[in-house]
Formats: C-alpha cells, structure tokens, sequence
C-alpha cells in the first residue's frame, strides 16, 4: 500500500469465478495469511492461520492450489514499460510472447516494450516503504522456525558435527542482520533436544543425510524434498506445504532449505524461470539467511 499503484488479480479457478460472477462488482481483499507467515494453498492453511482470530470465518474451499506458488506480478509503469515484481508461472518469456515482444532490434511498436524483472534479493523493500507490490520483503512466506539456505558442503559440516550452526540472535520473521550474534548449535548436542529439519530438491542433500542414519533413527534429523525427480512443477506444487509443515515438527529447532542456484549440479536453474520463483521464496523464507558456521 501507500505506492499510488492497484493490483488486480484475475483467478483461474471456476470456484473463484464464480464467486466473483456472483458478487458483480470488483472484489476487494488482501491473502488469506497472516501478514509475513507462509501462504496458504488449502483451506486447511486458512482456517490455520485466521480461524483463532474470528470464530465466524467463513472459507470458500475450491480445493489444494494446483500451481502452489503465488501468481506472477507485474507492474505497468508506462505503455512500454513492464516490470515483473514477483516471479510465478507465467514466465518473461509467456508475457513477452503474449505482448508480441521479441529480441530483435527491429524498431516496430510492439517490440519497443520493454520487459525487465526486479531482482528483490538486493532491492528488496523494508515494512517502513510503500509497497508497490506483493513479495517485496526480504522476509516473507516464513515459518515461525529459523530457517537457513544452505548448500551440500554446509550441511555435511553440520550433520557430521565438524560445525555447529550459528542461530539468529533475532526472532523469527525478523531480518538478522549481518553482524547478529547467536548461539551456537550442534547436532551431536541436540540429541532429545532439538531437530534440524531438511528440505532438499532432486535429492541433492539426500546422500549427505543418508550417511547419518542413527541421527534421522533418533529423530534428532528429519528430511523431506520437494521433488525427489527434480521436477520444477512439483516443488513448487510443495514448496509451502513443506514449509508449514516444519513448524509441527517435534522439537523443530532450525530448517534448513536448499540453496539451489549455489548447488555444484543448479545448471538448470538458469533456464528455468518457475524453479528461480521457487527459490525466490525459499530465499525469504529464510530471510535471505545463508547458514553460517562456527566451530
């Protein structure tokens, strides 16, 4: 809000459709989530959220989400400026092609429209700005247990106790800054204690966890990929229903997410604009938090 800019979403589901056929007028709401937390993709998630706070809620259940992240945003700034806020399935390429935009320099009307995407990694907004979109902050669709980005060296240090992890001496939902200072944490001290949760894609840390066995036997480690075959369209079918379910995880004490484009094997990111807007809210789910380590 604040930024003089309207954001209208047009949703393709029948339900949601039809509850807009029905109302006849522009409909008016923000998401079904508290403000920050991860979003919701059943009415499950909703109820989870918002039903404590009005016992006379009423949700509209269409079902899971099929795409599971959130739609793509785009902000119209002239008629040949275009900036997309938030990536999503619609791709650069999608909307490129739908406003006959090509790469060739030819000087025709429409292929003088240009067509960029906001890096919100380094120009992300603070609660303080006017929002000219939704996503915008470093810290978003976050679960209320400090969350990291790691890669498979990290987690190896980690699970085989030559590292402990250093955690946030700020709260969850809140930005660390660089120079914070937390407790140390280390696996082979959490026994009963504390559990490092691992979310994984394509199984690239699977082969790290499987080397401790008697740690994931004890409950002090537990695992989940998004898409054990790599496949773009299920981690982002999954990605929030795995980040909610690590605040029910027993003793949850950290979460560990994967850092895909910084993986030895994340060659394929490059040309895949629905795995970058996967790891786009990975990356505010830990609110940019790459882990660090001590000895």
């Amino acid at each position: 809000g604040g930024s003089g800019f309207v954001g209208v979403r047009i949703p393709n589901h029948q339900v949601a459709l039809a509850l807009l056929r029905a109302a006849a007028v522009p409909v008016a709401a923000p998401s079904a989530n508290t403000f920050g937390h991860v979003s919701p993709t059943t009415a499950e998630h909703v109820l989870q959220d918002l039903g404590s706070r009005d016992p006379t809620l009423l949700i509209v259940d269409g079902g899971s989400c099929s795409i599971g992240i959130e739609s793509t945003v785009v902000k119209i700034t002239s008629s040949t400026t275009i900036e997309v806020l938030r990536r999503g399935m619609v791709s650069v390429a999608d909307i490129k092609a739908a406003l006959h935009v090509t790469d060739s320099t030819d000087d025709s009307a429409s292929e003088s429209i240009s067509v960029t995407v906001r890096d919100t990694r380094t120009k992300y907004k603070v609660s303080t700005e006017a929002m000219d979109g939704p996503g915008q902050l470093l810290t978003h669709y976050s679960p209320n247990v400090p969350s990291f980005l790691v890669t498979p060296a990290e987690v190896a240090q980690l699970l085989s106790a030559q590292a402990a992890i250093r955690m946030p001496a700020v709260q969850a939902h809140e930005p660390m800054p660089a120079t914070s200072e937390g407790s140390l944490l280390r696996l082979d001290e959490a026994e009963g204690r504390h559990t490092f949760i691992i979310i994984d894609f394509a199984d690239m840390l699977k082969p790290v966890v499987a080397a401790h066995s008697s740690a994931v036997a004890s409950g002090r480690i537990v695992y989940r990929s998004l898409s054990v075959n790599g496949s773009t369209a299920e981690a982002s079918h999954n990605v929030f229903d795995a980040l909610r379910w690590t605040e029910t995880v027993p003793n949850g004490t950290v979460v560990l997410l994967p850092f895909i484009s910084e993986f030895p094997t994340s060659e394929p990111i490059a040309n895949d604009e629905l795995l970058f807007a996967v790891e786009d809210r990975l990356f505010r789910a830990a609110s940019g938090r790459v882990v660090a380590v001590g000895v």
